[in-house]
């Protein structure tokens, strides 16, 4: 629900704020997911001499951050009833 503004324009109600937070956290999280698979998929044709197997290390680190974050915007998404 809506409700004037002070400047005359529409102010969302808190609820439908967290809503709309939540929403965009979700999306996030998907495309984080999709940003990982497509960093997955570059090690293996990366090769295996000495500086590919660099890159695959460095390839690791990077996914593991990246999922940290997704699992970090996973747990905000919670709701303190849900498991």
């Amino acid at each position: 629900m809506q409700s004037p503004g002070l400047y005359g324009g529409d102010c969302i109600q808190a609820g439908e704020g967290l809503h709309l937070a939540a929403d965009a956290l979700g999306a996030a999280v998907d495309q984080e997911d999709e940003c990982i698979a497509a960093l997955h998929k570059v090690i293996p044709p990366s090769g295996q001499e000495p500086r590919s197997e660099a890159l695959e290390h460095l390839m690791e680190h990077l996914i593991m951050r990246k999922q940290q974050q997704v699992d970090a915007l996973r747990r905000a998404l919670r709701t303190p009833s849900s498991p």
